[in-house]
């Protein structure tokens, strides 16, 4: 004889309960765990000048807002979940929208999305008018 598993929250027969101590099916668990941590608003520094993004103080080449939403969502990836992104613009806000699945489970979390417009390094130092050159005069000794 067979035992089938069955989640106890919607009766429902299934192959996998996750969780600790009150395992669920897949449908169920999503609704009472999350996949993923994400916060409700996720800021992004961008330089208003060439485009690129800082990340952990490091200004990096990531110059469309695809690249820089992928670079940033890995901050808060979870292991054997998978995210895909969807980003639009409503009054004047952006905001993302993450899907994430692991296995047979999927779960669906929206936060704000903020572009915070600073200068990095390089462009600041060239609308600066600040130049750094390391110059080597070289040449004989007495004349030779």
């Amino acid at each position: 004889m067979e035992l089938s598993k069955f989640c106890p929250r919607c009766g429902r027969e299934t192959e996998e309960l996750y969780g600790g101590e009150k395992k669920l099916c897949p449908n169920c668990y999503p609704d009472k765990n999350d996949l993923l941590e994400i916060p409700e608003v996720v800021e992004i520094d961008v330089c208003s000048t060439c485009g690129r993004m800082r990340k952990k103080g490091e200004w990096i080449e990531e110059y469309t807002l695809e690249e820089q939403l992928g670079i940033k969502f890995q901050d808060f990836a979870e292991e054997d979940v998978q995210m895909e992104l969807q980003y639009w613009e409503e009054d004047n806000k952006m905001f993302v929208r993450v899907h994430a699945f692991k296995d047979e489970m999927k779960g669906e979390y929206d936060t704000e999305l903020r572009v915070k417009k600073h200068q990095c390094e390089n462009c600041s130092r060239f609308h600066g008018g600040f130049y750094k050159v390391k110059m080597q005069l070289r040449g004989e000794q007495n004349g030779r």
